[in-house]
């Protein structure tokens, strides 16, 4: 057999079996790397599915707690209600007495005629009808529109077309973060709402009494990937003590 003819032998023998050893290797790789895409995209979705369970099942412990939170001053709102319906009406008819517009009314002489009716400190307000306090008797909170929180503002529109009181639950204060129970009345033209807030700070003190913090706590231990929580009231301020 000539030179030529037994490298060409060779030649054709180590190509052959590199070629198919390449084919093995290609062939491998590929479905090794099909493999691992399958497997990378069922832990993909499966770590977003826990994910979204695991968020929605922590929203709904969260919302169940506040609500749990808020029922268990039902006992302070409903205590109040009886003797903020009479110190309104009775609030109500001073104001018509002095002349039925804002400006004439003597808000602090109605404060210690009304005050008779509560054991905790009174604040007296006047809404106008675009929502904003254009006369009170806690002066920081005097021209406060709430124009910010339409929700909160439609209820003080059909607060004031409408005849009867309507109460709040006990909220956080929009300026001294403090907690108040508030309660309205419309005048009789339908042009202002009248307001008395019960200032409660001082009892929630002495009670003991905490609203959102403990919760905050207990949410944080619970849920260990929670980073932070806010907890907005109706009046969209939110509880500055979290």
């Amino acid at each position: 057999m000539s030179r030529i003819g037994k490298n060409q032998y060779q030649f054709g023998k180590y190509s052959l079996s590199y070629h198919i050893m390449l084919i093995f290797i290609i062939v491998g790789s590929i479905s090794t790397g099909i493999l691992f895409t399958y497997l990378y995209h069922i832990e993909k979705e499966s770590i977003k599915s826990e994910f979204l369970i695991s968020q929605q099942y922590g929203e709904e412990s969260l919302i169940n707690a506040i609500q749990l939170a808020d029922q268990s001053f039902s006992f302070y709102d409903n205590a109040y209600n009886q003797p903020l319906k009479i110190a309104l009406q009775r609030f109500q008819d001073l104001y018509h007495e002095q002349g039925s517009r804002p400006e004439d009314t003597d808000l602090e002489s109605i404060r210690k005629d009304i005050s008779i009716y509560f054991d905790l400190p009174i604040d007296l307000y006047i809404f106008n009808a675009s929502g904003v306090i254009i006369a009170s008797t806690f002066e920081p909170d005097i021209g406060l529109n709430f124009s910010y929180a339409p929700k909160f503002l439609k209820r003080l529109n059909d607060i004031r077309l409408g005849d009867t009181v309507a109460y709040d639950a006990i909220v956080t204060g929009t300026k001294l973060g403090e907690e108040r129970k508030y309660a309205y009345i419309p005048t009789r033209d339908h042009e202002y709402i009248l307001e008395i807030g019960i200032n409660m700070q001082e009892f929630f003190k002495k009670q003991g009494l905490s609203k959102y913090p403990r919760l905050a706590r207990w949410y944080g231990r619970i849920w260990n990937d929670v980073s932070s929580v806010w907890i907005y009231d109706q009046t969209y301020q939110g509880a500055e003590d979290i």
